[in-house]
């Protein structure tokens, strides 16, 4: 029975990487930087009270295409919106990172931090991203991705994607049923920089290794760079050695201190009510 079953899996693994190097063959390049684009027309639309800007533009070497915005919201603010960065890490940047909270030297990881937004175009260049990790939970992991996404997101047209390795894995599954969800699924193989949060042991099924590979694989075909937060080290991680290993060859390690900074903030949180109240 288990030899049949090894058989199957096998004869599933050799389709499925079939089909993932026709479907790279047949996928078209999501177009991010649009700052070649020409504006041709420019009008208001009101919906559920809520005033619109429709902007039809024509982008060379794609066509013409329209962006639907809210009025008096900037388009940097409408990328953010729609990033899925968590809403209480919009807008954060590095000068919001507080790294004298760790208590240590950190001079390593802020140099790397820094280097990736001033010298982003390098680090696109040679397709590396980043792997911040440390084994404490709240550590500032997720935080720090998404500052770096937001100060991209600031000085580059790009519209970058934040999803947890949870929510990718539901919404691959969800991407067969449900028509909005395979399109929401199909943008994380083509958006220039992606961020796979909480990347753990936990994943470790056929399915979770399968989506994961098509992703990593194909974004390192297309040069687009991945970031990655993790309470694991990449040799911890319990995936296969095709995708830990694309993952080694792609990203720079950003070890974090093992400082739980989300318990601190709590626990001063925590002493300033008690001191409010008692007082």
């Amino acid at each position: 029975m288990e030899i049949i079953y090894r058989r199957e899996v096998e004869q599933v693994e050799k389709l499925t990487e079939k089909a993932m190097t026709q479907e790279a063959q047949q996928r078209p390049t999501i177009i991010d930087n649009f700052s070649n684009r020409k504006l041709i027309n420019s009008r208001e639309v009101i919906c559920s009270g809520t005033t619109y800007i429709e902007n039809d533009y024509e982008i060379p070497g794609y066509g013409p295409c329209t962006f639907v915005q809210v009025k008096g919201r900037s388009d940097q603010e409408y990328r953010q919106s729609r990033s899925g960065i968590p809403i209480n890490f919009i807008g954060k940047k590095l000068q919001d990172f507080d790294w004298n909270r760790y208590g240590i030297n950190t001079e390593p990881q802020q140099k790397t931090a820094n280097a990736f937004v001033k010298r982003f175009d390098t680090f696109q260049a040679e397709s590396k991203g980043l792997f911040i990790y440390s084994t404490t939970r709240g550590s500032g992991k997720s935080y720090l991705a998404a500052i770096l996404m937001n100060e991209l997101i600031d000085i580059k047209q790009i519209n970058p994607k934040f999803i947890t390795a949870a929510d990718l894995m539901e919404l691959s599954k969800k991407a067969f049923k449900d028509e909005g969800s395979a399109e929401d699924f199909e943008k994380l193989f083509d958006v220039n920089l992606l961020t796979i949060d909480d990347l753990g042991t936990e994943l470790g099924k056929a399915w979770d290794e399968n989506v994961l590979y098509r992703i990593i694989n194909h974004r390192l075909s297309k040069n687009l760079i991945t970031l990655y937060t993790s309470n694991v080290s990449i040799d911890k991680l319990k995936l296969e050695p095709r995708i830990s290993d694309r993952i080694f060859s792609s990203t720079i390690p950003v070890i974090m201190p093992e400082v739980s900074i989300r318990n601190k903030l709590a626990l001063e949180a925590n002493a300033a009510f008690l001191k409010q109240i008692i007082n």
